[in-house]
């Protein structure tokens, strides 16, 4: 039997990372429906997977990445596989933070924040949240303040996603204080 977390985790890797290795058919901006995810777990080996229960570990998840709306399930956020752009344009506000390793600084000072393996750039509106993130890929954690409004009166398109965690495609270097 499956624990909660790792039905989430694997809902995220169908949703996020390999719809395709789960044989799921996702529309273009990342929906696919809540009885073919099932589906698709159990045939890949995720254990004791029903609807009510995913509908039970999205509703309940601190985090909230992903979401149902009717009969169909997507991820939120933190996309390596492309889907359609959907920034709303949100405004951001005068400052968002971004944690990274060390490592990445010269890059960064040159190239601006990009997404790499992701869709996105993911921004946090508090400096210990964007540190806690990037000290998942090691300890020589820098957390960079970003001139979110600069960016933004600058036509980079910024979108605010529920769980407090601003995506944009990327962040020029001008806008960001190393």
């Amino acid at each position: 039997m499956g624990t909660d977390g790792e039905i989430s985790r694997a809902i995220s890797h169908a949703l996020r990372h390999a719809p395709e290795a789960y044989g799921l058919a996702v529309s273009r901006d990342g929906w696919v429906s809540v009885h073919d995810l099932v589906r698709a777990l159990a045939n890949h080996g995720v254990g004791d997977v029903t609807e009510e229960r995913i509908r039970r570990i999205v509703a309940e998840a601190p985090k909230q990445r992903h979401e149902i709306r009717d009969d169909q399930i997507r991820a939120r956020y933190g996309h390596s596989v492309v889907i359609a752009s959907e920034l709303a344009g949100d405004e951001p506000p005068n400052l968002l933070f971004h944690g990274t390793q060390r490592r990445n600084l010269a890059a960064i000072r040159a190239e601006g924040l990009r997404p790499m393996q992701r869709q996105y750039v993911h921004l946090s509106p508090e400096k210990e949240t964007a540190s806690r993130v990037a000290r998942r890929h090691g300890a020589d954690v820098v957390v960079l303040t970003v001139k979110a409004a600069s960016a933004f009166r600058s036509g980079v398109r910024f979108d605010h996603r529920e769980n407090q965690v601003w995506i944009c495609e990327a962040i020029p270097p001008e806008f960001i204080d190393l």
